[in-house]
C-alpha cells in the first residue's frame, strides 16, 4: 500500500478511538448516574475530531487526484 494512504487510514482509526473512549467514559457515568468529569472536554474532542476530519477529506482528495493524474500520463 502507499504510504500516504497508510497515514490516512491510521489518522481515522486513531479519531475512532478517540471518539469511543469518549463515549465510553460518558456512558459509564450515566450508568452511574454520575456527571461527566469534564464536560467542556467532549466538545473539544468533537470540534477537534471536526478538523481532523477535514484534514483527512483533503488529503484524500488529493491523493486521489494525484492517482488519476499518474494513471492518465502512464
Amino acid at each position: 500500500m502507499d504510504p500516504i494512504l497508510d497515514k490516512i487510514l491510521e489518522e481515522q482509526k486513531t479519531q475512532r478511538t478517540e471518539r469511543n473512549a469518549l463515549l465510553t467514559e460518558l456512558q459509564q457515568c450515566r450508568v452511574k448516574n454520575l456527571t461527566m468529569p469534564n464536560p467542556s472536554r467532549r466538545t473539544k474532542v468533537k470540534k477537534s475530531m471536526a478538523r481532523i476530519k477535514l484534514v483527512l477529506h483533503e488529503r484524500s482528495d488529493i491523493y486521489k487526484s494525484n492517482q488519476a493524474k499518474k494513471a492518465a500520463e502512464q
